[in-house]
């Protein structure tokens, strides 16, 4: 496990990977913090996300406007949804 951010010895941000595991560990509670009004909380989340998805996102994400679906591969084959089956988007 590789720690990225302390607050003094205790460890706030972790993470590990393995093979094809990768886990993100956050040791804080968000709500108790300002870190979510501080730009650096999407850019945060824009690092973490391109870290888990091997940086599939950073390719895709010059290209994705707000609110639309962000499409992510999760491995494994495609699956379509059954006929008549709505969809969020």
């Amino acid at each position: 496990m590789e720690t990225l951010l302390y607050s003094g010895s205790t460890p706030l941000i972790s993470i590990y990977e393995e093979d094809e595991l990768k886990l993100i560990h956050i040791g804080f509670d968000f709500r108790k913090s300002d870190f979510p009004l501080r730009v650096a909380f999407p850019v945060f989340w824009g690092n973490m996300f391109n870290w888990f998805f091997s940086g599939e996102l950073a390719e895709s994400s010059s290209r994705i406007q707000t609110g639309e679906p962000l499409p992510v591969r999760v491995g494994g084959k495609p699956e379509k949804p059954p006929a008549g089956e709505n969809q969020i988007s």
